[in-house]
């Protein structure tokens, strides 16, 4: 009877960790089309949301933005944020704001090596 009962919460307790290594986290794409501070040219920037989900209360942040600047090669990044209502507030692992994100307008705004500000859409 002892082995059936501690069989059965290995198990559960496998479960638990799998389901937590594996739907902790919800992936979201967008796309921006905007232009770089002191460029005329419009350049179409990629971003993807990791969001944790709000269970993950270990997590001292809400999430990764990871950018992508296909005409760049050197611009890019990852970033944590902060979830603030209906924006978002991206944060260099050193702690220094590096952007916002809002999901009522899908405007987006990036500190990288000059300023970005661009209209989003979900691309996923």
């Amino acid at each position: 009877m002892t082995r059936t009962w501690s069989w059965r919460l290995s198990v559960f307790i496998t479960g638990v960790f799998v389901f937590l290594f594996f739907f902790s986290t919800k992936k979201t794409s967008y796309q921006c089309d905007g232009q770089f501070e002191g460029k005329e040219i419009k350049e179409i920037v990629y971003f993807k949301l990791t969001e944790n989900r709000w269970w993950v209360l270990w997590a001292d942040n809400d999430g990764l933005f990871d950018i992508e600047v296909p005409s760049r090669a050197s611009h890019g990044g990852l970033f944590v944020f902060k979830r603030i209502g209906d924006q978002i507030q991206l944060f260099s692992f050193e702690n220094r704001l590096k952007g916002t994100f809002s999901f009522l307008s899908n405007h987006a705004v990036f500190w990288l090596d000059s300023d970005y500000q661009g209209a989003c859409r979900r691309i996923d």
